[in-house]
């Protein structure tokens, strides 16, 4: 709700969710949100994806892998984009927005061994 108040009454800020991961959040509907919003702000959403480790391991869950990340990267981006899409069998679409140009949706690969 706040992204939506933040996207009608401003008009040059980027909006953004901090990260989310495919493996707790279903990308199809992580796509449909990103979707309406990019529509509300006029293309200012952003959308930050991770594998979302500390989630997956307060579940008892192993990492998601980096091919279910990228495949869940290119479903969501592909429903942005009003593209059909295959994810887990099916064919989906978001006909409505087609009318979005641009969605910024990316990953960015850290390894957290490294950072001290």
């Amino acid at each position: 709700m706040l992204l939506t108040l933040m996207a009608q009454n401003t008009e040059h800020m980027r909006l953004g969710t901090c990260v989310t991961n495919p493996a707790t959040r279903e990308p199809s509907v992580t796509a449909s949100t990103l979707a309406v919003l990019q529509l509300l702000s006029k293309g200012r959403m952003d959308l930050g994806i991770g594998r979302g480790d500390s989630a997956r391991r307060v579940l008892g869950k192993a990492p998601t892998t980096l091919a279910s990340l990228e495949e869940a990267t290119q479903v969501i981006r592909g429903l942005c984009e009003g593209r059909e899409v295959t994810y887990e069998g099916a064919q989906l679409r978001l006909d409505w927005a087609s009318r979005i140009t641009t969605c910024r949706c990316g990953s960015r690969v850290t390894d957290r061994r490294r950072s001290s």
